[in-house]
């Protein structure tokens, strides 16, 4: 059985906009402590990453920083993500059936993280429903789902969704004006208003 629960106020005051999905999702897991697979739906740059990374970092008692990814490490920890312009490949999906079949490190729970569902292709999306099809035991599989590609249905099936939405202007202006990205306000304002609601579009036409 998992250790729970998260401290949802550390969660609270880094994540912006999205608070009662959050806030749901997170009583859910606290409520059902023997592990989930969950879909985080929503456009990219809203923050289902961070969200993730947060809760990960909690469950496993370590710290994150987003300014310093590559120091997010743990051996009850696996995230996939694209590489190089390359998709996730099938015998990475495959091999976190290692992962499960493992002690757990920690002692508390394995967790592996999709970043995004989008980035397999049929051959990922097979591979994937063949390792939740039998949910393992004391773990989380977060699988994120940026709405870009089609998902067959029987994978969306044997995941507990939850849907984000895009944030508002002021709320990306706002972790803007944190981030320091520029002098001027005017400037931040004018990206806020162009990010269409994704911080990660915002920072994506800074560079």
């Amino acid at each position: 059985m998992i250790k729970m629960p998260i401290d949802i106020s550390n969660i609270e005051n880094s994540i912006i906009g999205n608070k009662k999905s959050i806030n749901f999702f997170i009583k859910n897991l606290n409520d059902n402590n023997e592990g989930n697979i969950w879909m985080l739906n929503g456009p990219k740059g809203i923050g289902k990453s961070t969200l993730i990374k947060l809760i990960s970092a909690d469950l496993l008692n370590i710290e994150y920083n987003s300014k310093k990814e590559d120091n997010f490490f743990h051996p009850d920890l696996v995230i996939l993500s694209k590489k190089e312009k390359k998709n996730i490949s099938v015998d990475e999906i495959r091999n976190l059936k290692k992962l499960f079949f493992k002690t757990s490190y920690s002692g508390n729970c394995r967790i592996a993280i999709i970043d995004s569902i989008d980035d397999l292709n049929l051959y990922g999306h097979n591979a994937l429903l063949k390792t939740i099809e039998e949910p393992p035991k004391d773990s989380f599989i977060f699988i994120i789902n940026h709405q870009n590609s089609y998902i067959p249905a029987t994978v969306k099936s044997r995941c507990k969704l939850l849907n984000l939405s895009c944030i508002s202007d002021n709320e990306v202006l706002k972790i803007l004006e944190e981030m320091k990205l520029a002098n001027s306000r005017e400037e931040l304002f004018f990206y806020s208003k162009i990010s269409s609601g994704s911080v990660g579009d915002a920072i994506f036409f800074f560079k």
